[in-house]
């Protein structure tokens, strides 16, 4: 009897969850991304690196820590496939054309049309692409950004003055 009354209290007891029954589990905390590939990878000149799927404010935040680990400055760039100043700045950009302009600087790189809705999350909703910004300590979006460009030839020139006082005012 005393064997049967033990199995009995052990069996309710070892059924007994810290929730009810049928309550959701606890909600997981978003871990930022460890690393951010191509961040703080080039000695000098500009990077381009695009933002891997995810959480864009700890993404922002993972990828802004290797870029000062590197002594870079990092911004946060939202382009378009069907931008043309976006197109010709990215080209100027990977072909080093450049470099002598912005010879730390890391461009985490987002398309407006993918990841639009993950962006906004983070308060990134530019009315115009190209946007540059400057991200603040939490990932998100600050004031301290510049948007849109020229169509045509000049659109690099147009984007190269107003990024370098933009970068003059980044941390």
């Amino acid at each position: 009897m005393k064997r049967a009354l033990a199995i009995l209290v052990l069996s309710l007891a070892g059924c007994r969850t810290s929730e009810p029954a049928g309550a959701d589990p606890p909600p997981q905390k978003t871990e930022p991304a460890a690393h951010v590939a191509g961040i703080g990878e080039k000695a000098t000149g500009v990077e381009l690196a695009d933002a891997p799927d995810g959480d864009v404010a700890a993404i922002v935040r993972a990828a802004r820590d290797q870029a000062r680990a590197k002594k870079r400055t990092l911004l946060v760039y939202i382009g378009a496939t069907w931008c043309e100043p976006c197109k010709r700045f990215h080209y100027a950009a990977e072909r080093g054309q450049l470099d002598a302009e912005f010879p730390t600087l890391s461009l985490l790189v987002f398309d407006l049309d993918r990841d639009g809705d993950r962006l906004k999350v983070a308060s990134y909703a530019p009315g115009y692409v190209p946007y540059f910004g400057v991200p603040g300590d939490d990932g998100k979006a600050t004031s301290n950004a510049m948007e849109g460009s020229i169509k045509g030839e000049g659109a690099v020139k147009n984007i190269v003055p107003r990024l370098g006082r933009l970068l003059s005012g980044a941390p």
